[in-house]
Parts: C-alpha cells; structure tokens; sequence
C-alpha cells in the first residue's frame, strides 16, 4: 500500500516537472519570437523562466530530494504553472491581436438596391424582369455589383450618370428599383431631404476590391514618421468604402517624444489627388478610398505620410467602453446633438457619449472648428487611461472588444518596435494639437456638380502654420504642450504638462446619461450657456425633418433616419453630423442589407 503511494506521487511529481519545464519553455520561445521586450529587461525574464522552473524540476525528480521537501516544491510549481499559464494566454492575446491590425489589402464597396417605400416590392426576387437604374460615378465599380445581381435575379439594367437623375427617376416611375453604392446617400440625402423615409433598401452586394501598398516605412524607433488617422462615417466593417470625417496627422518623433496632432476640417476645400477641374471637400476623398485622402493631404501639406489608421464609430465606442469611460476635458459648456449635456472642464463619458462629443458641431461656440479640437481632446483622454495603471485589470476584455475595429498598414514589428521603447524607457509624450482653418462658403465639388455646396475655403496661413510646426518636430524641436495640468485637477488645452495627469475621480459625476462636472464654473456664464446650448439642441431636433442645405458633417445610413441641415455664417442652419435619429439609438440596417454606411445629411 505504501509502495503505491509512492509510486503516485513519484508520478504527480514528475508531471509536475514536465508541465512546468513545458510552459516555461513555450513562454521563453514565445517572448523571443515575439520580440516585444526590450534587451533589458528580456535578460531577467529569461533567466527567470529558465532558472528557476528548471531548478524546481531538477530537485522535484532528484532521487535524493526528501519526500517532504518534494512535496514543498511541488506547491511552488503549481503556483508557479499557474503564472505562467496565464503569462502564456496574455503573450498569445496580445500578439494576435496586434497581428491582426494590419491592413486587409481589400477595401469593400456596398451597394444597395432600393425601392419606393410605399412600392409592393419587399424581397429582390419581387423586381424580377423591372427596370433598375445604377449610378456610375468615377468612384465606384457597379460592374461587379451587376454581375452579383445577376447571379440572383434579371433585371433591365439602366446606366444614370447624375445621382439627381437617377433618383428622380424612381420618384416618376421610371425605374422601379435604382442602385447606388452607400457612400453617396449622404450627397443624395442632401438634395432629396425626405429620401430615407420615401425609400427602403430590399437588397445589398458588397465587392471586395484590392487595395494598393502606400506605405513608406522608417525606423520608428529613430526617424520622425507621420499617422494618418481616418474616422470614417459607418458602424461596422471597418474595411467599407466611406467619406472621412476625421482627418487628423500624427507626427511623431520616437527621439524627443514629441506628437503634434494636425486637425484638417472635413469640409476643407482641398484639389483631390488626380483630378482636376473643380475642387472637393477633403472628406469626399475618402468615398474613393483611403489612398486617395492620404495623397490628397500629402499634396496639401508637402509632407509623406508613412502610416494610417483608420477607425470608424464602432471603434471608438468600443474603445472607450472597454477603457469603462475617459475623462475628457470641454472647453464650453454644450449639449450635444441627443441631448447630453457636456459642461466645461473635465467630462467622464461612455462609448456613446464619447463619440456624441466628438461629432456634435452645431452646439459648439466654433462649429466644425471646436468639433476638431474635441476630436484631439478626446485622444489626449484615451492616451491618459490607456497608460493608467488600472489599465492592466482590464487588458483582456480591452483586446476582446477592440479585435476588428482598427486597421494599419504599419507592419507587425514596427509596432512591437514602438512598444518595446516605450517599456524601456517609459517617458511620457509631450502632445500639441493645432487646427487648420478657413472661411466658409459655397462652391461646386468634383463629387457632385450639380449645385453648390457648403465648403470651407482654406487659411493658407494656418497651412502654413502647420508646415513649419511639422518641420519642427522633424528637427527635433519640442513644442509647447497642449494638455496641461490645472490646479492639479484638469487637462487644460494649453501651456505646458505632462499628459500622465489623471484627475481625481471624485471630482467625476455622471447622473441619468448626462455627463456632471463638480468643477466650479463662472455662474452667469455657465447658467447662460446651458440655456442657450439646450435650445439650439432642441432646435436641432426639430430642424432634422426640415428641408436640408449644404452640410459640413453628416453621417450616412442605410436606415429610415432624419436629416440634419449644413449650415454656414451666411445661413441659418449648420449640418451636423449625428449618425443616429432623433431617439438617440444607432442606425438600424435592414435584414436584407450588410451595408454600414450611416444615412443623414451630408456636406
């Protein structure tokens, strides 16, 4: 009887020894193929899981080892199976999903077939044989859409070069069904205000399109590089073809630790790479993919842009839900376009709010202007609770939430590169956020030349402005901070600071969806701006089922969803640019339909 015993626990040991030798191995491999520590602190690590599971080994399954000092050891090896299990499952999360940023070497197109509302027409089978009218825009290859339908049903196909004509066309009758690729809907809700709750979409094709390499790789660890980050107007598929309605350049200098944030206006009035005649607004580069918004920039600002990223609505309220809110700082007290309430000072925000706060313009002091500065704003939040420490207890569910939302075209190991300095030297970055500006105004576009539409016509001054910050950077100069701190209390979007500061919780109060500041505020001001902020979002509201102008932010969606009207100086209303209805909730897509594109005004 005793003998079996020993014989068990000779056994349980020796399994003892050989998972941890296993697992200690596997997560030495794993860290030298991955590449993600820095030399010095991967000399510890090793010798750390090659000595010390090794030893445990050695004198668990040494003959002359006692019994009980065995059975001391093998509770070490347990505890420490246990580590680096887990240590094995973070390493496996972490690199997948960097390796699953990259670019997908495709981009997709949706297109929608659409019929009358009040038609009797529900399933694609039931235009079999009807005529249908396709749009054929330089931006878009209907071709391949056609030849999907046709794989489903025959229909009597007519080419219309005019979005105007091809939607009047369904209002007379003369096409029961059109198609048009989604990015447009926003350009055809613009002149046709009512064109969501007049139509509905019965079916969808999406084409997979090859995308050509723009990348012009550094040494992100020694040279001064450029990030295009492109905030493109859908949910879902971050891969879709759609307009860009953030267009920020991150200039980054690996040696001085310097980030300027450059905010180009969606609307700016800008010549679009390879084309001529009339000029564009710089988001309608986008509806011909992100090369052309990256070449379309490098034109505007003489510069090369090495790397994007491209993020959409569903990202950042991925992201920052993830993160359980960031703490964003206002400049003004606003309410945003469905009715929450943003005071000035520091802000704590949900997914929901923190994408509200981002797109809400009519209600802002500056309009598309303002809008730009809370975009930086909000990634000047993100950078502070994605380097907080209480960011290691959410690690996992923020890689889970996050899988699919980006995408790069910077390479496996240059991000590992930039991660492994960071580790090594954890220095804080100094980030300066500027803005390029215009005047307003209305002019005909490449994209749609039928009428005129709200632009903003550039500042060749702050162009400039932002060629000479950007030289700087290259040149190893450090710009003034835009982010510091204030009493100790919020990030300020001027002087000087680090941007580690994180401000005390209880000084964030967020009750029934609006978002409190406990900050003290100058009283007439504050209770003065509320009033005034709170009616125009009413207005807004109301203005959504009014006849639409010339826009400068509007989201697209398949859904029936209200319209918000562009506005400029000369006019009474500015577009703005919500991509739900009036309730709040995000676009509903139809059954039949994968498209993701958000519908309301456009321009």
């Amino acid at each position: 009887m005793k003998k079996r015993k020993v014989k068990k626990f000779t056994i349980y040991i020796s399994i003892t020894a050989i998972i941890l030798a296993w697992l200690a191995l596997t997560n030495f491999f794993l860290i030298v193929k991955y590449d993600i520590l820095p030399l010095k602190y991967l000399i510890p690590v090793s010798i750390a899981l090659i000595v010390v599971p090794g030893l445990l080994s050695i004198f668990m399954i040494r003959k002359k080892t006692k019994p009980k000092i065995k059975g001391v050891l093998s509770a070490f090896a347990i505890l420490f199976i246990i580590l680096l299990t887990t240590m094995l499952f973070y390493l496996n999360k972490t690199f997948n999903f960097i390796s699953n940023l990259g670019e997908s070497g495709y981009k997709i197109e949706n297109y929608s077939v659409i019929v009358l509302t009040d038609s009797p027409y529900e399933k694609i089978e039931d235009i079999k044989d009807k005529n249908l009218g396709y749009y054929t825009p330089e931006a878009s290859t209907p071709e391949e859409a056609l030849k999907k339908l046709d794989e489903v049903i025959s229909v009597n196909k007519n080419s219309v070069e005019d979005l105007d004509q091809l939607i009047a066309s369904l209002y007379n009758g003369e096409n029961e069904a059109i198609m048009f690729e989604e990015s447009y809907r926003g350009i055809v809700e613009e002149t046709n205000p009512d064109f969501s709750t007049k139509t509905k979409v019965i079916y969808t094709i999406e084409i997979k399109i090859k995308t050509e390499d723009i990348t012009k790789n550094v040494n992100v660890n020694k040279d001064t590089f450029n990030i295009y980050i492109s905030g493109i107007d859908t949910y879902g598929k971050i891969s879709s073809v759609s307009r860009s309605d953030v267009n920020i350049i991150a200039t980054i200098n690996p040696s001085t630790h310097q980030i300027l944030l450059t905010t180009i206006p969606r609307d700016y009035y800008v010549q679009l790479d390879g084309t001529t005649g009339y000029k564009d607004k710089l988001t309608h580069a986008g509806i011909y993919g992100i090369e052309k918004s990256i070449k379309t920039i490098e034109n505007l600002l003489e510069i090369e842009i090495n790397y994007y990223v491209k993020v959409n609505f569903s990202s950042l309220e991925k992201l920052i839900n993830a993160l359980d809110g960031v703490d964003v700082y206002s400049q003004e007290t606003f309410t945003g376009f469905t009715g929450t309430k943003f005071s000035k000072g520091l802000n704590r925000v949900n997914g929901e709010q923190a994408l509200e706060f981002a797109r809400t313009r009519k209600t802002v002091s500056g309009g598309d202007r303002t809008r730009g500065e809370n975009q930086q704003a909000l990634i000047q939040a993100i950078i502070n609770k994605a380097c907080s420490k209480e960011i290691i207890t959410k690690y996992t569910s923020i890689l889970n939430s996050l899988e699919g939302s980006f995408q790069t075209n910077m390479k496996t190991d240059e991000i590992t590169e930039i991660i492994k300095r960071q580790i090594s030297e954890m220095k804080p970055w100094n980030i300066t956020s500027i803005s390029l500006d215009g005047s307003d105004g209305r002019e005909y576009t490449y994209s749609y030349k039928n009428q005129k539409l709200y632009v903003m016509i550039p500042n060749e001054e702050t162009i400039n402005n932002a060629k000479e910050k950007i030289k700087q950077v290259v040149n190893n100069e450090v710009l003034e901070n835009s982010y510091a701190n204030s009493n100790g209390k919020v990030n300020i979007p001027t002087g000087t600071g680090s941007y580690y500061y994180q401000p005390p919780i209880e000084n964030i109060v967020t009750e029934d969806n609006n978002v409190v500041n406990e900050e003290p505020q100058p009283e007439e001001k504050v209770e003065e701006n509320i009033e005034e902020n709170n009616q125009l979002a009413q207005e807004e509201i109301q203005d959504q089922t009014q006849e639409t102008q010339p826009e400068t932010g509007k989201e697209e969606n398949i859904s029936d969803k209200t319209q918000e009207e562009p506005e400029t100086p000369e006019e009474p209303k500015i577009p703005e640019e919500p991509s739900t209805g009036e309730d709040g909730n995000k676009p509903e897509v139809s059954s039949d339909t994968n498209s993701n594109n958000i519908s309301e005004e456009e321009i």
